[in-house]
């Protein structure tokens, strides 16, 4: 695989009670992501009807589509429970938008923090194959709920099958 990994972002690691956020910060390693796809994600951590926090790590293949969309406001609160819970409440408002991706043939939207969305914009075509590194946040009204963390561009291939939303 032919890829591009950005700046590295930080992931918050759950923190102590005693500790400071700058003491909790880890640099970004794939590793600590292990490939899977959405819906085998959502198979194995389904959703109730509450909003509870997941906090899972974990990286899919996808296509960009790159549409963007406001974040409905219950992603919103959850997205923001979970950055107070990662001890960077702040950061919510970089999730003002979903951006949208498809896993074959299921159309997805994900939150993607702005300076990140800003990258993959330069860096992707509609259709190009890309390896997103996950969170899945938790669950908002039924729904699981994704932000992405950060991605590696996979080198592309011709189109073989017709079984994927490009």
């Amino acid at each position: 695989m032919n890829s591009l990994v950005l700046g590295a972002f930080l992931v918050a690691a759950p923190a102590p009670s005693t500790s400071t956020v700058k003491d909790d910060l880890v640099p970004f390693d794939a590793k600590n992501y292990p490939l899977e796809t959405l819906h085998a994600r959502r198979r194995r951590d389904p959703c109730g009807k509450g909003g509870e926090l997941k906090d899972v790590l974990f990286s899919a293949e996808l296509r960009w589509h790159g549409e963007v969309a406001p974040t409905p406001a219950p992603d919103v609160e959850l997205l923001r429970r979970w950055t107070k819970d990662i001890g960077d409440p702040e950061a919510v408002a970089k999730y003002a938008q979903l951006v949208s991706f498809s896993e074959g043939r299921r159309f997805e939207r994900l939150a993607a923090p702005e300076g990140l969305l800003a990258f993959m914009e330069m860096d992707l075509l509609p259709g190009d194959r890309v390896i997103l590194y996950l969170v899945h946040v938790g669950c908002a009204e039924g729904r699981a709920v994704f932000a992405v963390d950060e991605y590696d561009v996979t080198e592309q291939d011709e189109l073989e099958k017709d079984d994927e939303l490009i």
